[in-house]
């Protein structure tokens, strides 16, 4: 008897708790998108007036339409040179549209993600509501406001949201409804889009490579992926420069550890902080 009474009481409280997460998570949520309305402008910011600047020169003949293809900080943002382009020529460049796919984009990856925790926990409630808090926490605070309302963040948010849902897709069945071979062409089609958004789709080949092999895919088909991938790696490496150092990479991660730690503790634990991470690192790992 005792046992089950305590057994009883630690569940009260484990429902209490994720409640109470649950709670806080929504709050969070809903602060960013009263602030998201409030950051809607039409004055770019300063990211997106390079690439205003590219489509001037390019109107004036210099370099053509070649600007596309070019590298932009390790990126080859093919796509979203061309949104721009559209919207310059046809939405007189304004910043709204940008935001909502932002948004949307953002979402979509939330709902995937969403969706792949539930298979892996099918039969554990707990652990699966657990899981779906931290991902809405991590993908809707307010640490996501830069890449919500700049418009050049569509690079991101697009691009992430592509290489997510193309190995989602290819390597796990979020839809028993979609056959293997219509699984196989949208992560294809989604691995294009990411590795023309942003960089980080390079990574998705390789991986969307291996899923093909491990779920047996017919040869045929890997075949098929491995010579996109191929394809696709070559086109990004001719002429491809490397960006100027700017404290981001491999290195810089080694050489200044407290920035990098303070970085990801208040990305995890403390999502009402600002951006100076020196001033919220210990509230951040106290909310980790």
């Amino acid at each position: 008897m005792h046992e089950v009474s305590h057994y009883r009481y630690r569940s009260i409280g484990t429902v209490f708790l994720l409640l109470t997460a649950t709670a806080l998570t929504l709050v969070l949520a809903a602060r960013t998108s009263t602030y998201l309305f409030r950051a809607v402008t039409n004055v770019p910011y300063p990211d997106q007036w390079v690439m205003l600047q590219e489509i001037q020169r390019m109107r004036a003949g210099q370099p053509g339409w070649s600007y596309l293809w070019s590298p932009y900080l390790g990126h080859r943002p093919l796509l979203p040179r061309l949104l721009n382009l559209l919207s310059v020529r046809y939405l007189q460049f304004s910043m709204l549209p940008f935001i909502i796919t932002n948004v949307a984009a953002q979402i979509s990856m939330l709902l995937v993600l969403v969706l792949l925790i539930r298979g892996l926990f099918p039969n554990r409630s707990r652990l699966f509501w657990l899981s779906a808090i931290t991902v809405l926490h991590l993908l809707l605070s307010s640490l996501q406001m830069e890449i919500f309302v700049v418009g050049i963040g569509i690079m991101y948010t697009v691009g992430y949201a592509s290489a997510v849902a193309a190995i989602a897709i290819l390597g796990a069945e979020i839809d028993p409804r979609l056959k293997s071979k219509a699984r196989f062409w949208i992560a294809l089609l989604l691995g294009i889009i990411s590795t023309t958004f942003v960089a980080i789709g390079l990574l998705v080949w390789p991986i969307l490579i291996l899923e093909a092999w491990l779920i047996r895919t017919p040869t045929k088909y890997l075949a098929i992926l491995t010579a996109f991938a191929v394809v696709i790696v070559v086109a990004y490496s001719i002429g491809y420069t490397r960006p100027n150092d700017m404290g981001m990479g491999p290195r810089e991660w080694f050489a200044i550890p407290s920035r990098q730690s303070a970085l990801w503790h208040s990305s995890l634990g403390d999502q009402s902080a600002s951006m100076r991470l020196r001033s919220v690192s210990l509230r951040a790992r106290l909310g980790l």
